[in-house]
């Protein structure tokens, strides 16, 4: 069905714990469907990114993680890798790239943890395989401020550069439980003021803090002008750029904001000859689908229209 609606890729998180016990054992049932949902896919014409989206060394929403602070949290990751490798290595480079982790979280001031442990995973992928297609993010979250912070080899031109895009979030994560954004019911506006002055006078004191990132503006100028971090990077090495993640829950107040933002970004995603993935399939209110299961034809006529 994704084929059929214009998809030529799909994104696949996985979890570390899901795959493996605690010494690194496969847990035979999750992987073999694992390998089944690749093979499904790839048999339907899709390309797949293998995503190490969850470790135990390692969560994308945690301040803190051993990984960038305990050299044996390091090598099992490097481990991790290692196993995976080993039951997917078999697979045709044109049909199945790694993607080394998702939204790495090395502290705030110490980018260059992430660009270590980004080197060292590429040279133990190199070790065996030479054309594999790697995706890598840049720290605190693929965001595009920390672009300018990312190191990787020169010489490597089977890289695919990623970053995630959910600006302005008061739009894009509205009501989202798992954020601030769950105690707010006012309007998120695009183009402009995501928050309005008036709803942000009304917020109570407790909020008005956490929030405060709400009063920038955001327009299709100022996503090109975040997005131009990334194509310089990109253009100095040579590579690639794909966007991992785009998506705005389907609870937005105004439907039509969410439809303005989209047309913007595929827009300059095109412009820019920037792929992209959209989260998710259906998960925690993002998605291609409505409440009711059918397909959302508004989004799908605005990501068609980019499929060229």
């Amino acid at each position: 069905m994704l084929c059929s609606l214009g998809f030529d890729h799909i994104r696949i998180p996985v979890n570390e714990t899901v795959l493996f016990d605690d010494s690194l054992a496969y847990r035979n049932a999750e992987f073999t469907l694992l390998q089944d949902r690749i093979d499904y896919a790839i048999g339907k014409g899709l390309k797949v990114v293998l995503d190490l989206h969850r470790s135990r060394v390692h969560f994308f929403l945690n301040e803190k993680n051993i990984l960038f602070s305990d050299s044996s949290a390091e090598q099992h990751f490097l481990n991790v890798w290692s196993k995976l490798q080993q039951e997917f290595s078999k697979y045709s480079v044109d049909s199945l790239a790694y993607e080394c982790l998702n939204e790495p979280a090395a502290p705030i001031n110490e980018h260059d943890k992430w660009n270590k442990l980004v080197a060292k995973w590429i040279k133990q992928i190199r070790q065996k395989e030479k054309d594999r297609f790697l995706v890598i993010g840049s720290n605190r979250g693929n965001q595009l401020w920390t672009f300018k912070y990312l190191k990787i080899p020169q010489n490597d031109k089977k890289l695919i550069l990623s970053f995630h895009f959910y600006q302005p979030s008061v739009l894009t994560h509205y009501k989202a439980s798992w954020t601030e954004l769950k105690y707010y019911d006012g309007p998120a506006v695009y183009p402009g003021q995501t928050i309005p002055d008036s709803s942000y006078r009304r917020l109570p004191d407790s909020l008005k803090q956490k929030l405060k990132y709400g009063l920038s503006t955001y327009d299709k100028k100022t996503i090109r002008a975040e997005i131009a971090n990334a194509v310089k990077v990109a253009k100095k090495y040579g590579i690639p750029l794909n966007v991992g993640e785009i998506g705005c829950r389907r609870n937005v107040p105004d439907l039509d904001a969410r439809k303005r933002w989209l047309e913007d970004l595929v827009s300059l995603f095109d412009e820019y000859n920037i792929s992209y993935t959209f989260w998710g399939m259906n998960g925690a209110g993002f998605g291609i689908w409505n409440y009711d299961q059918t397909i959302d034809s508004q989004l799908m006529k605005i990501l068609k229209g980019s499929v060229k």
